[in-house]
Parts: C-alpha cells; sequence; structure tokens
C-alpha cells in the first residue's frame, strides 16, 4: 500500500502523460485483436498473426503500464 500512494504522490505530469500514451496503446492493441473474434481462443484457433501480435503487444504494454506507475517507488529505493 506504502509502494502505491508514494508512486502516486511522486508522480509528474511526464509520467502521467507516459501512462496515458500506454494505456491508450493497450486500449487500441486489445480493440485491434478481438475485432473480429470474440475470445481468446478463437483468436489463437484462426492463425491471424497481426490479431495475435496485437494481443500480446497489449499484454506487454499493460505490464510497462504498471512498472511505470510504481517507477518512483522503485527509484526511491
Amino acid at each position: 500500500m506504502d509502494a502505491v500512494i508514494y508512486s502516486f504522490n511522486a508522480m509528474s505530469w511526464i509520467t502521467w502523460l507516459v501512462l496515458f500514451i500506454l494505456g491508450f496503446r493497450a486500449v487500441v492493441s486489445f480493440n485491434a485483436a478481438f475485432k473480429e473474434y470474440k475470445s481468446y481462443d478463437e483468436l489463437k484457433n484462426s492463425g491471424d498473426r497481426k490479431a495475435i501480435a496485437q494481443f500480446y503487444t497489449a499484454i506487454i504494454v499493460s505490464a510497462l503500464c504498471v512498472v511505470v506507475f510504481f517507477l518512483p517507488y522503485f527509484l526511491s529505493q
């Protein structure tokens, strides 16, 4: 809980901007991946490499959002 509070209080406008850009990119990637498919099983079985790449891009970008949010806390330690 301390990490969340510290990170939230220590974030600057550039950190918020980066989080917004990463969050936007994650939403766009998820939408592109599931535009034609209703579930991950359909996506995986379709063989559509572009949609699968968009899905994994969204997963990676979502993980980066968490890292960027906690970056001030990590750097203070």
